[in-house]
């Protein structure tokens, strides 16, 4: 609606995404990533998104089958409130993967074999939880292999699931469970790994990913996501203002807001007055997201004991002086 909308009127367009889902592959190979790929090559138009609070959630696991592996255990602490969630395990092809699951009550299910097109059903003797398995060696949108599965009434304490490799190459595997706000506060990986966790539609190629930090000391936000993709592209692009940030909110009042979603909005903010240079000052008509983007990057801060890119601040920090000064000179 917003693109059509600003197609019919002959207006550029920033949009921003303050949202975030830790489902897919992580590469940015989702359809909403392919279509946001699209919009955002569009002139006159920039998207811009959040990289997540899900830095320091424990929602995210990376692991390895060596040579000289059966099979490699990742635990799981699942909370005694926790009615059910969906827990995803994606291999990059060709290598194939299988697993099996041990309960905390000691029931175990063996290595579980793929049946393609077919939803397996689990069920434990000692235990009410149910465990729905659905094997995708070939997941249409990004090619690499799925394994979704979804936990209903989960038995509180630890959950293994044992993972088996065959024809590997790369043998690097990679979990996630839901983004914080859908998952118990008490359900996590015991050996999680934080890197790797900027949420979907912040993984997108053609989009400004936007982590956040505290201006007031200059530190990272310790709840951003942090990168790079599995494939190893950086992402976030830069960090901006996003703890205890004095803004309006609902019922036309001001409050003080934290996370990526606020550091968005900064961004979002900065991308809006490099259109209006480019497009309405007539400086640079074929302003889309990538030209914003490289502006923005060109432009951010950086200090001199930290290595950029990494993968906590992207390029640096966000400072639209520093960027029109640049374009200055």
């Amino acid at each position: 609606y917003l693109i059509e909308t600003a197609s019919r009127l002959r207006l550029p367009l920033i949009v921003c995404l303050g949202i975030g889902t830790s489902s897919g592959d992580h590469n940015g190979r989702s359809y909403l990533n392919s279509y946001i790929n699209d919009v955002g090559n569009l002139l006159g138009c920039c998207m811009v998104s959040a990289c997540g609070n899900e830095g320091n959630q424990s929602g995210h696991y990376a692991g390895m089958i060596e040579n000289d592996m059966e099979y490699e255990d990742v635990e799981i602490r699942v909370d005694a409130a926790e009615n059910g969630f969906v827990l995803e395990f994606w291999g990059r092809a060709p290598d194939i993967f299988s697993v099996g699951i041990l309960s905390p009550g000691g029931e175990r299910i063996g290595q579980i074999a793929p049946r393609y097109g077919q939803v397996q059903t689990l069920d434990f003797v000692l235990e009410p939880t149910q465990i729905f398995v659905q094997y995708k060696l070939v997941e249409s949108s990004s090619g690499d292999q799925l394994i979704l599965m979804r936990f209903s009434r989960p038995s509180a304490g630890i959950w293994t699931i044992r993972v088996f490799g065959q024809n590997l190459v790369y043998r690097t595997y990679h979990m996630w469970l839901p983004v914080s706000a859908f998952i118990g506060q008490g359900t996590y990986f015991l050996r999680p790994d934080p890197e790797i966790t900027v949420t979907s539609p912040g993984d997108t190629a053609n989009c400004v990913c936007v982590a956040a930090y505290n201006h007031h000391n200059d530190s990272i936000y310790y709840m951003s996501g942090r990168g790079f993709t599995p494939s190893g592209r950086i992402v976030p692009d830069i960090a901006a203002p996003g703890v205890n940030v004095y803004t309006p909110v609902t019922g036309g009042r001001y409050g003080v807001r934290s996370g990526t979603s606020v550091a968005a909005a900064h961004a979002a903010g900065a991308a809006a007055l490099l259109m209006e240079w480019g497009i309405y000052q007539r400086n640079n008509l074929n302003m889309d997201t990538t030209e914003i983007k490289k502006y923005l990057i060109r432009g951010a801060g950086r200090r001199d004991d930290t290595v950029y890119p990494n993968t906590s601040w992207g390029f640096g920090t966000l400072d639209l002086y520093n960027v029109f000064q640049g374009l200055q000179t």
